[in-house]
This record gives structure tokens, C-alpha cells and sequence, in this order.
């Protein structure tokens, strides 16, 4: 497993949503590759073991978590996003495996590279928001489908999984989800290479 390492030389990795900090209950936002091929296949293990299914997050790759404040959430930063991701064309890419990480269960996707660009990209425009003020390398782009489960949990998931692996899916938009505390809802999505950023409907 490949990603950047902490002060003690540990793997350390971009949290996402899904892996939210115990007693953090602040206002503020991600940015996340929706995966809906996904859903079909993680969901039961999902509704079990991610609370952050339960608070209106979708099966997803993080681009960014946290992002700004959604209070910082301007109109000049929606504009800024939707240049930089209207400026890349949709992409395939499989979930290929599972992997661990301490108490967190995930799918690898492949190729990686696409969505760590897209994280270096939106760190550049952005330094305050960098993983560890941007000390370290690269982060592990992952799907989370369970955190804070037990080995013995993980152990049964990566099993029944990992036969049905590899999926297909398409990176055709980003999303700007904002958290009151308690549930996500989604803000802006943000076509690749598609129209402007939109309100959902």
C-alpha cells in the first residue's frame, strides 16, 4: 500500500466523509467522485458499518475532505471549481481489490492517478486545505465501505468482495457536499468536461 506516511512512518491517507473524526460535529464540506455502479455491491455492507451512508453520503471516491468552511463556499470558488473540472474529459476506471487500513475497509480503484491529480489540483488552488499542511507525498485514492469495524468484520467483507471484483465505473462528475453537523446534503455537482456546475435539482 503506497500513499504518504505520518510523523511516526505509518501510511496515512486523505479521510473521507466516511471516516469522520470521533465527537467532530462542525459544519463543512467535501469534494467526492460519486460511484453509483458501486451502490448494488456495498450498500448492505455500508448500511451496516459507514455512518456516513446513514448521513446521506453516497458510495464515492474523496477528492477533498474537509474542504472550506462551507461559509467560505463563495461564488468565486464554485467558479474556480467549475473551471478546473469542466477542463477534464470523463474517465473509466475499475475497482480492482480490496484494502485496509486501520478499522476502515476499502475498494482500490484503477488507475489511481486521475483522482490524486484531481486532489494535488484542488490543494494547489486551495494550500490551507493540504493533508498534513502539505508535507507529505500522495494520498491513497479508496471507496470506503466500512470504518471502525472490527478484523473480524473487515476480514468477512475483503472475502465475500473480492470475487466479485473487478467493477466498471465512470468518473463523469465531482460533487461539493456541505455537512450541518449531522447529515450531508449535496451543494454543486460539477460535469467533466461538460456545462457549468448546478444546484441539483
Amino acid at each position: 500500500m503506497t500513499g504518504e506516511r505520518d510523523g511516526a512512518g505509518r501510511p496515512a491517507v486523505r479521510r473521507s466523509p466516511s471516516e469522520t473524526r470521533p465527537g467532530r460535529n462542525l459544519p463543512e464540506s467535501a469534494l467526492v467522485v460519486p460511484v453509483p455502479e458501486a451502490d448494488p455491491l456495498v450498500d448492505p455492507w455500508r448500511r451496516r458499518h459507514d455512518p456516513s451512508c446513514g448521513a446521506g453520503v453516497p458510495a464515492h471516491i474523496t477528492i477533498l475532505y474537509p474542504f472550506l468552511g462551507p461559509g467560505l463556499l463563495t461564488g468565486d470558488v464554485v467558479d474556480e471549481l467549475r473551471a478546473l473540472f469542466t477542463g477534464v474529459r470523463p474517465f473509466r476506471f475499475e475497482l480492482t481489490s480490496t484494502g485496509r487500513f486501520p478499522g476502515v475497509a476499502y475498494l482500490a480503484p484503477e488507475p489511481a492517478e486521475p483522482f490524486a491529480r484531481f486532489t494535488a489540483a484542488v490543494e494547489t488552488l486551495w494550500p490551507e486545505t493540504r493533508t498534513y499542511a502539505g508535507a507529505h507525498g500522495s494520498v491513497v485514492p479508496h471507496l470506503t465501505v466500512a470504518q471502525g469495524a472490527d478484523p473480524g468484520v473487515i476480514d468477512s467483507l475483503r472475502s465475500e468482495l473480492e470475487p466479485l471484483l473487478p467493477l466498471e465505473a465512470e468518473c463523469t462528475e465531482v460533487w461539493l457536499m456541505v455537512s450541518d453537523g449531522s447529515n450531508w446534503t449535496l451543494k454543486w455537482r460539477f460535469p467533466l468536461g461538460g456545462p457549468p456546475g448546478e444546484k441539483p435539482g
